[in-house]
């Protein structure tokens, strides 16, 4: 009893030395605003609304995280705060459920640790959140099992690290390194005890991925198991020996020719740089392993202090692989360019190991699993796998329904946005999504119903706000849009991209209005708004950073296709004028070339087409462009062709047998197709 009274002396005196007046508590009650799961939850929103018209964005994150982002996002119905204070209450019991598998006394000092995360963490609920959740629960069912390890307890454990997969994919290589590690320390490399739990853990896990990589070769053709480029800036960052990530377009952070819309293709070219550059990768490592130790003084100390339990305790399984499971994740994060927040699921752990050894010291037996603390922790340990269970099923459901149906004639995708507003007339999301997609089309009175249907069920929605601006100012009410700059409470990307898309939609108004000086003052903001949201650097600027920095921003790739998309289907003059303003403002820009090439072939004018072609290549494109380059190219002779084959037909009809003739050897000379060329033969041997 002495030893439990001075346990719980030592955790409440921890307890009042890291809450002084409840700072925490004041930071929920501000946190009403600090839900920012956008960037995640709009593919959850097209993957549960079934829209398939949008198909190609789908596979960039995975699907746990997108749906339960979706749900807490536009579904849950609950106040930030009060997510925030459920999100924390989580992370406080499982602390506490590990500590009570870890030790006696263990959810006193739990607690304790608990609360150092919730006073060092960021408050802002973000879909690295619930990816903290799930690891700090495979955390505890690893620990659970290490006690007593069964095949049940395996095969739980499989489902907890396959829940993770399904959300986020650094744990896709731990099932078969916790299997190594397991049969050559505790089975001596036997697998007459073993191959059972190895089976298990090393296939399980996966089979939570198949609907994913499914959906993804029904969209893609490509074999896709984890997110598609999510993180390529950080592979290719990390390979150039980068600590901290820069964002940018990947076509120009590359020295050669790369194929990114190709699985695999950003690996290999890293693998080349390593191969090329080992000590700088490996110096690189190093320094990214630092950082994400001391970018916090807390973490440090709390990685110390792990360090010290783990070496006191390292007899006892439990801690040899949470010692296993930490130094993985971290190991695997710092082999590429690293940020902060990476880092946060940590936190729990390290702040659990840290407190171990002041339980430990006072009682070194271990818990009693017949107590009422570790009966109720196994039990909450697996509640919580149920939840994470049901929402990955769900997850599951979702991509296999969607996989389905995503092979569907074009003519039926092209009515899901109207069968999904049927069943939810009033989704915000929808309304807003179906009316930007009118918006493009140039179906303006609808595209204005759907967004102020979509601001009456969100008010305050900027970035709804801005498309309806823009659709009245294409009704000549321009008002609203040329006095638009985005609200107080929109910061970083959120800021940028609004930022941006406000001057690109302006110059779009100067341009139809005849205002070619305001339109070029236009592009040319949005420009430095572009730099600002798509060249994202972060962190201080050593040689490597800002030699890659300037690579980048030397580059106006994707700034001509996204002006021409929000532009949308505009009459063919506006579009050729807004091309006129981009290459005033980037004369040497080769996406604007193609766009200008691309722009006169519409118009037929296939010289100028060429000639504008022959500009974009001499601007040094980079792949992409190339690709597109090469594209238009093809097109324009097979417009030729049909056009040269025509005119033979009717010259070979009229009796003008060298008119024929001559149109016949231009085909020829301009590769004509297997079908183009029978036409060729009926020709001849009809003349």
């Amino acid at each position: 009893m002495n030893r439990r009274r001075a346990a719980a002396a030592a955790a409440a005196l921890v307890f009042y030395l890291l809450l002084p007046d409840l700072t925490v508590l004041r930071r929920v009650a501000a946190a009403s605003r600090e839900i920012k799961m956008e960037h995640y939850a709009f593919i959850g929103e097209i993957l549960m609304h079934g829209i398939r018209e949008r198909a190609h964005v789908v596979s960039y994150r995975m699907p746990l995280a997108t749906t339960t982002s979706a749900l807490v996002q536009y579904h849950a119905g609950l106040p930030a705060r009060v997510v925030m204070a459920l999100y924390l209450a989580a992370i406080v019991a499982l602390c506490v459920c590990l500590g009570s598998l870890l030790h006696p006394y263990g959810a006193f000092f739990a607690l304790a640790g608990a609360m150092v995360v919730v006073q060092s963490a960021d408050l802002t609920l973000k879909p690295e959140s619930g990816y903290l959740l799930l690891l700090l629960l495979t955390a505890c069912l690893l620990c659970w099992r290490a006690r007593a390890p069964s095949l049940g307890r395996s095969a739980l454990l499989a489902l907890a690290v396959g829940a993770t997969l399904l959300y986020r994919t650094p744990l896709i290589f731990f099932p078969p390194v916790l299997a190594l590690y397991e049969w050559a320390v505790f089975h001596r490399f036997s697998l007459r005890a073993y191959w059972r739990h190895a089976v298990i853990l090393c296939l399980a896990p996966y089979l939570f991925l198949l609907p994913w990589i499914g959906l993804n070769w029904t969209v893609h053709r490509q074999l896709i198991y984890a997110e598609k480029d999510a993180a390529s800036s950080n592979i290719m960052t990390g390979a150039l020996g980068l600590v901290r990530s820069i964002e940018g377009d990947l076509d120009t952070l590359s020295d050669e020719p790369l194929d990114t819309g190709r699985s695999g293709a950003v690996l290999r070219w890293a693998a080349r740089q390593v191969a090329a550059h080992p000590l700088r990768y490996a110096l690189g490592v190093a320094r990214r392993a630092w950082f994400a130790l001391s970018f916090d003084t807390t973490m440090l100390i709390l990685a110390a202090l792990s360090a010290l339990a783990v070496w006191i305790f390292r007899r006892r399984r439990e801690f040899q692989l949470l010692a296993l499971l930490t130094a993985y994740y971290f190991a695997v994060h710092c082999l590429m360019s690293v940020e902060s927040v990476y880092f946060e699921p940590l936190w729990p752990l390290f702040s659990t190991l840290a407190v171990a050894p002041i339980g430990g010291l006072a009682a070194r037996d271990l818990p009693a699993v017949d107590s009422k603390a570790y009966r109720l922790s196994v039990f909450a340990v697996k509640s919580a796998l149920a939840a994470a269970v049901l929402l990955s099923a769900h997850a599951a459901w979702v991509v296999g329904s969607y996989a389905l149906r995503a092979g569907a004639p074009r003519s039926e995708i092209a009515g899901d946005y109207d069968r999904a507003l049927a069943s939810h007339p009033t989704d915000a999301w929808l309304l807003t999504a179906r009316g930007e997609e009118r918006l493009a089309r140039g179906e303006l009175a609808g595209a204005e119903r759907d967004l102020t249907g979509a601001l009456a069920a969100e008010p305050g929605n900027a970035r709804t706000e801005l498309r309806l601006a823009w659709a009245r100012a294409l009704r000549d009410e321009p008002e609203i849009l040329l006095s638009w700059s985005p609200p107080a409470r929109a910061s970083g990307d959120d800021a940028s991209q609004l930022r941006l898309d406000a001057e690109i939609f302006k110059s779009c108004h100067f341009v139809r209005t005849r205002q070619p000086g305001k339109a070029e003052a236009a592009l040319k903001t949005a420009m430095s708004a572009y730099e600002e949201r798509n060249t994202v650097v972060r962190g201080s600027h050593g040689v490597p950073e800002k030699a890659v920095y300037e690579r980048l921003r030397s580059s106006d790739s994707g700034f001509t296709v996204h002006c021409s998309g929000l532009q949308g289907n505009r009459p063919l003059a506006e579009r050729l004028a807004l091309n006129d303003a981009l290459l005033k403002l980037l004369p040497e820009s080769s996406p604007a070339w193609l766009a200008r090439a691309e722009l006169e072939a519409e118009a037929g004018r296939r010289g100028s087409s060429l000639a504008a072609l022959a500009r974009a290549e001499g601007h040094k494109p980079n792949a992409a462009t190339r690709a597109r380059i090469v594209a238009l190219h093809v097109r324009l002779r097979a417009d030729l062709r049909a056009k040269r084959l025509e005119q033979a037909e009717v010259a070979a009809r009229a009796g003008r047998r060298a008119a024929a003739r001559k149109a016949a050897l231009e085909i020829e000379a301009l590769g004509p197709t297997e079908d183009e060329r029978r036409r060729l033969d009926r020709l001849r041997s009809a003349h």
